[in-house]
């Protein structure tokens, strides 16, 4: 299903589309999402609309992937709305690449924030911290986002590392050996800085 069908009408309507592999990280923000979903801040109402992609179907997730993928083109822009499809569309392609999930809020037909897992979880679990926010900036999104910046700094400033099992087998070096040696382990560690990082 496509991100602009699922959008609300309403401006008043906040939607958060969300999916990923990790079962345990969607799960989670299904919870931390559902407890701010009809929630009133000083007599506002606060529309909160959560769709966890694939949720009802989860055959609808690969076409969902091949679609956007299709809409990625390597040339330049016809115009200024072309870039800005084409800006989403690489954004969520590289937050696809999220090991936990991705997250989507929108405003009505507007798209306000694409995130990352950890730090959009982290924003909605921090719903009391920054609630009271919401009047003073006048919107919902708005708060959030603020909230939401200061989060992911202290998440791309973690390192992250990941440990893997036996992966590969390879021939020792060694002429005189040439026996079979296992590869136990391999240590990835990213500080979050290259050029093909997703910095959002």
């Amino acid at each position: 299903m496509c991100i602009n069908q699922r959008l609300g009408k309403d401006n008043t309507s906040y939607v958060f589309i969300y999916g990923g592999n990790d079962s345990s990280w969607v799960q989670n923000f299904k919870i931390a999402i559902g407890k701010i979903e009809k929630h009133v801040i000083n007599n506002v109402d606060i529309n909160i609309e959560p769709y966890q992609l694939g949720e009802s179907n989860p055959d609808n997730v690969p076409s969902f992937w091949i679609g956007l993928d299709g809409k990625k083109k390597n040339k330049g822009c016809k115009d200024k709305v072309d870039c800005e499809i084409q800006e989403v569309v690489r954004t969520l392609l590289c937050l696809k690449q999220d090991p936990s999930g991705w997250v989507v809020l929108g405003r009505g037909r507007n798209l306000k924030i694409l995130g990352h897992a950890e730090p959009m979880y982290q924003t909605v679990l921090d719903f009391e911290k920054w609630k009271n926010k919401v009047l003073e900036k006048e919107t919902f999104d708005v708060a959030f986002k603020e909230y939401y910046d200061v989060v992911k700094e202290k998440y791309a400033s973690l390192p992250y590392d990941h440990t893997s099992s036996v992966l590969a087998t390879i021939t020792c070096p060694n002429p005189l050996c040439g026996r079979v040696m296992e590869v136990t382990s391999i240590n990835y560690r990213c500080c979050h800085g290259s050029a093909n990082s997703c910095n959002l």
